[in-house]
């Protein structure tokens, strides 16, 4: 059975699911409830009919619908899968397919209702984008004199093995992250 409030009610979308855990233990029983505000599934062990999910009780796992995909399964008409922005999967098996519609319903909306909100977050003010343009230029400057340190002290000192402060390799991964995170700053919305 499912609980389910319009979206617009601020009630949780709930119920019974079954979640595939492994190929040794298969399929649990759990109970799921959706915060449609934070757009979060949580799910809980849950042991049958007479039991219940207390106040408080923590989630067993979570996972955020934001960008995530729903998707109903081939092999039967109760299956359907959960594929979250972070990778993670969810295999999710409803009590029949009537069920399984008002999931993936539900869900899906929810989904829609959260990526929309993360495309909409405003682009940085013109003030907090001189500030991450500064921060990166700061720290490109100071890689750039650690450099010069370590090759003014080979051609100071080239009796002696100094070693480097930054490894070639490491160099490497240091540009490629200042040349990036300016484009990757630019899209954090500010609190």
């Amino acid at each position: 059975m499912m609980k389910s409030g319009g979206l617009g009610s601020h009630r949780p979308l709930s119920g019974q699911l079954y979640k595939y855990t492994n190929v040794v233990k298969g399929w649990q029983q759990r109970w799921f409830a959706v915060d449609p505000e934070t757009g979060v599934l949580s799910y809980y062990l849950f042991d049958g009919p007479g039991d219940t999910v207390q106040p408080g009780q923590p989630a067993r796992g979570e996972a955020h619908l934001a960008a995530a995909v729903v998707c109903p399964s081939d092999e039967d008409s109760r299956t359907f899968t959960l594929n979250c922005a972070s990778g993670d999967m969810l295999k999710l098996r409803a009590t029949d397919a009537r069920a399984r519609q008002e999931w993936v319903d539900g869900l899906r909306a929810i989904a829609e209702i959260h990526t929309k909100a993360m495309g909409a977050n405003p682009p940085l003010q013109p003030r907090e984008q001189l500030a991450v343009h500064g921060a990166m230029a700061s720290a490109r400057q100071q890689l750039q004199q650690t450099e010069l340190r370590y090759l003014l002290d080979l051609t100071t000192y080239p009796h002696k093995q100094v070693e480097p402060a930054v490894q070639p390799r490491e160099q490497l991964a240091v540009y490629g992250a200042i040349g990036s995170a300016p484009q990757q700053l630019l899209q954090i919305e500010l609190n």
